[in-house]
């Protein structure tokens, strides 16, 4: 019911205010969102937010490629932002207007298979260096669960995570 109640209200908010009003921000992150090799705009929250713009009779709008971290800070600065694609958790739910579900993810922490630490609880991370993109639900869910910064090594892109993982400067991602 209340996913149902946000995304009317989301629906209610982009009829009553024309489609341009807004200013649209993203990352990489294919294959929902991304640039292809021209820069264009591509993925199925692009074509989704498109065919919206077509419901609505407004023209396609630019939209603004950053990392994660960055287009979260102009949403807090900037009513007319719009950040896509989200996850939504618990913590982030106040802080959105959330328009529909895209897809579902599952969070989980990965390691080198040679030489992945077992992980039975908290306790054990606290061992542990885990590469986490600033600002994006990993590091949020982490860091809500207690684990302390001083174990979190945040970069801007996710391909920086994975190359910490892959040089072993990190023990999961």
């Amino acid at each position: 019911m209340r996913l149902l109640l946000s995304a009317l209200l989301g629906f209610a908010l982009l009829v009553a205010l024309p489609a341009h009003a807004f200013i649209y921000y993203s990352e990489q992150n294919m294959p929902l969102n991304g640039q292809d090799k021209n820069g264009q705009p591509v993925g199925m929250a692009v074509e989704l937010l498109r065919l919206i713009w077509r419901e609505l009779g407004e023209p396609v709008q630019p939209i603004h490629f950053m990392p994660w971290a960055r287009g979260w800070y102009l949403l807090t600065q900037q009513p007319e932002a719009v950040l896509f694609t989200t996850a939504h958790t618990k913590e982030r739910d106040p802080h959105f207007l959330w328009v529909c579900p895209i897809s579902y993810s599952r969070v989980a922490l990965l390691g080198r298979k040679k030489d992945a630490p077992k992980v039975t609880g908290k306790a054990d991370l606290a061992k542990l260096q885990i590469g986490v993109m600033q600002a994006d639900v990993g590091e949020q869910l982490l860091l809500n669960r207690g684990v302390s910064p001083l174990n979190l090594m945040s970069v801007e892109r996710m391909d920086q995570v994975v190359r910490q993982l892959i040089m072993a400067r990190t023990d999961l991602v």
